[in-house]
């Protein structure tokens, strides 16, 4: 048996990537064609603005979630949105 050092291995591009769940990504298009307040998943959220897909503003009582350059790209890139 050949034990292999993670370590050492070399990552590929696809590693780099971070995976989005079905309803992560249902909720950045939600996002995207927000016109009000709508009520998010807060984990779904969180998970997003991590990866750096949105950012969330804190205007007193709401949360108001807004894509970044890089949550326009990934959804460009899907075709969820046009660039």
């Amino acid at each position: 048996m050949q034990i292999i050092n993670v370590s050492k291995r070399r990552r590929c591009a696809f590693q780099e990537i971070p995976v989005l769940s079905p309803h992560e990504f249902s909720t950045l298009m939600l996002i995207k064609n927000a016109t009000s307040q709508s009520d998010f998943d807060q984990a779904d959220l969180l998970a997003l603005a991590d990866r750096e897909f949105i950012t969330i503003d804190l205007p007193e009582a709401s949360v108001t979630p807004r894509l970044t350059d890089r949550g326009h790209a990934l959804l460009a890139r899907l075709g969820g949105a046009p660039l």
